[in-house]
Parts: structure tokens; C-alpha cells; sequence
């Protein structure tokens, strides 16, 4: 018979009494996480059919992504090109190497 998570940790506090060792706890822990978890997903079949629902969306999303950026390519100006690595090469000067990391400052 299928009960609450409730009723079955009720009843299993019935049988061990007022025992508060760890190894109750953690099966007070596991019984908990495995009923809260079949508790959000009602079967086994709408699980999967959740996850495979959101691996095609990501999928779906990240095709179009490249498909799009793909298709940009063909549509691209030189200048734009130019523009870009302008914009990307701005950016990269805001890094800090690998050696400036560990240079001492005097007064720090």
C-alpha cells in the first residue's frame, strides 16, 4: 500500500523509539530523500520523459545557436570583421598575465 512520506517516518520513529544515534539519523536522511524524491515525480516514465524533453530543448537551442552563427558568417563584412577583433583585442588588454599576478608592489 502507498503511503506519505509522513506516515512512514512516523512509524518508523514508532519502531526505533527516541534513538538519535548516527546511524538512525541517516537512515531517517535516506528514507527522506528517497520518498521526496518519488514524491515530485509521480512515475518512472514522466521522469525520463522530462529529462528527454530537456535534453532536445537544450540541443534544439544549441543548434540554432551555431546554425545561426554559422549562417552570420557568409553575411559578414570585412569591416565588421575588423570591428570585432577591435572589441575583442580591447578586452583581452583589461587581463591580467600570469606574471603580473605574483609581481611585489612596495607598500601592499
Amino acid at each position: 500500500m502507498v503511503k506519505k512520506s509522513e506516515d512512514i517516518i512516523l512509524k518508523l520513529k514508532e519502531i526505533l523509539g527516541d534513538r538519535n544515534d548516527d546511524d538512525v539519523l541517516s537512515v531517517y536522511e535516506d528514507i527522506q530523500d528517497s520518498i521526496s524524491t518519488t514524491d515530485n515525480t509521480s512515475t518512472y516514465e514522466e521522469r525520463i520523459r522530462q529529462i528527454s524533453e530537456d535534453w532536445e530543448t537544450k540541443y534544439n537551442d544549441l543548434d540554432d545557436y551555431w546554425r545561426t552563427k554559422y549562417t552570420s558568417r557568409f553575411f559578414t563584412t570585412p569591416d565588421e570583421v575588423v570591428e570585432r577583433h577591435e572589441e575583442d583585442t580591447k578586452s583581452e588588454e583589461e587581463f591580467v598575465t600570469f606574471d603580473e599576478l605574483f609581481d611585489e608592489k612596495e607598500g601592499v
